[in-house]
């Protein structure tokens, strides 16, 4: 389709190379509301759209009423922020609102995350019933972005948010000297929740080196749009 608007700016992405979770992709596969990293050569001609999403795990609790578009519900320990300008797209019958999200729906989110539990949805996917219906379609599993905190070697237990992560039987890639607190990690889990309601991850990787937010090399240029997401001082 030749282009896309991204913060106002119109982007050229006929010459781009396109990824979504480093799978490569096409054009058709971008969405409104997705949040997308791109590299293009300052007159608006991307070489390369890249869309990680933050989020696609199990909804624990929905505070939307049924018919409303706006308010919050926790997705595996992570409170997510739905507001007016959240593009709402759900694969599964009946569900044609946030309002009528129920617990144990697989829901993806794309948006402004702290990485340390909460999230300014800008775009949300119902995705499954349920984590079994989903696992028979996407056998990779359910995932989460995030800060680690809580860390305990012992245990080989932290928390992103308020969701405890059992790493026990993970496989660890990318993380050279291991899980500690303060790096930012996926966690992918097939096998969902342990009975004391911890994610039973099946993986964890470093994401983006290990540091939440944007990164790049000496004397790169580089324009950064987003949401203010926390004031610490007047000035």
């Amino acid at each position: 389709f030749g282009s896309m608007y991204v913060n106002g700016q119109e982007i050229e992405t006929n010459s781009a190379d396109i990824y979504i979770e480093d799978e490569a992709a096409d054009e058709s596969d971008l969405r409104v509301g997705m949040m997308v990293h791109v590299e293009h050569d300052g007159n608006g001609n991307a070489y390369r759209i890249h869309h990680d999403d933050d989020l696609e795990g199990i909804v624990m609790t929905n505070n939307i009423a049924a018919g409303q578009t706006t308010g919050a519900m926790d997705i595996m320990g992570q409170t997510i922020t739905v507001n007016e300008d959240t593009i709402f797209e759900s694969y599964v019958a009946g569900i044609t609102d946030a309002g009528l999200v129920v617990a144990g729906n697989i829901v993806e989110v794309s948006g402004h995350s702290t990485g340390t539990g909460t999230i300014t949805a800008t775009r949300m996917e119902v995705k499954a019933t349920d984590l079994a219906s989903y696992l028979a379609s996407h056998p990779e599993g359910i995932e989460l972005k995030g800060v680690v905190a809580n860390h305990v070697a012992a245990t080989s237990t932290f928390s992103i948010g308020s969701m405890d992560i059992d790493y026990s039987g993970a496989t660890l890639d990318d993380l050279p000297n291991g899980i500690d607190n303060g790096i930012y990690v996926e966690v992918k889990s097939t096998d969902g929740m342990n009975g004391a309601g911890a994610l039973i991850a099946s993986r964890v990787e470093r994401e983006d080196d290990g540091y939440i937010g944007h990164h790049g090399d000496e004397d790169d240029e580089h324009e950064i749009h987003g949401m203010v997401m926390e004031v610490t001082a007047d000035t």
